[in-house]
């Protein structure tokens, strides 16, 4: 063997010069991580009346840049690369939909205002 192998601490075994996974575990660990994931973010917004949930498409963009930007040190970097874009789209669709309907609302209530009889 060459000089670059790298051993296992048994020293029995080469190991690839890949780093290890970040999560590893079966259908049962993955479960509750969602289930953590999703609990946070019901109880950020019970704390927030509701206005959390306006952040979570920017959090998605954001996440998802950051994603692709690192894909190259993934264990899967086509499917992490894939995963990225996916959360950059959806994201920036809901809040692009976001701001369209604040938009909206803005000039639906401004053209109430410049109407003199709106409120009478």
């Amino acid at each position: 063997m060459d000089d670059q192998t790298i051993f296992s601490s048994s020293g029995n075994a080469p190991m690839s010069n890949r780093s290890s996974a970040t999560f590893t575990g079966n259908n049962y660990d993955l479960m509750a991580g969602i289930g953590l994931v999703l609990g946070v973010t019901v109880l950020a917004s019970c704390f927030t009346l509701n206005l959390a949930y306006y952040c979570l498409p920017l959090i998605a963009v954001v996440l998802g840049v950051i994603a692709l930007t690192n894909a190259n040190r993934a264990t899967d970097p086509a499917r992490t690369r894939t995963y990225a874009w996916i959360a950059i789209g959806t994201g920036g669709l809901i809040l692009l939909l976001i701001i369209l309907g604040i938009v909206l609302y803005l000039a639906v209530f401004g053209l109430a205002l410049a109407d003199p009889n709106a409120f009478n």
